[in-house]
């Protein structure tokens, strides 16, 4: 997936990784086909530990989580 920030400036090699780590995290937690509680939890953490949200982070939680949920293939445990 090629993520682009909407000002047109290239992503740091820092938000690079943190993207990747925020991927992979949501994909763990949707292996099963429910997000719990908890997991959601530090998928939340895990967007706003540097304190921002940025329209990388949205897409990325979107399109791994959202767009399943709406399509009926995941289902958010609460």
């Amino acid at each position: 997936m090629k993520i682009s920030h909407p000002t047109g400036r290239d992503l740091t090699p820092k938000e690079i990784q943190h993207l990747n780590r925020l991927k992979a995290l949501i994909k763990q937690a949707t292996l099963d086909g429910v997000v719990s509680a908890e997991e959601r939890q530090n998928i939340i953490h895990a967007i706003f530990e540097d304190h921002k949200v940025t329209p990388e982070e949205l897409q990325l939680y979107r399109e791994l989580i959202e767009d399943k949920v709406k399509a009926g293939d995941l289902d958010i445990g609460w």
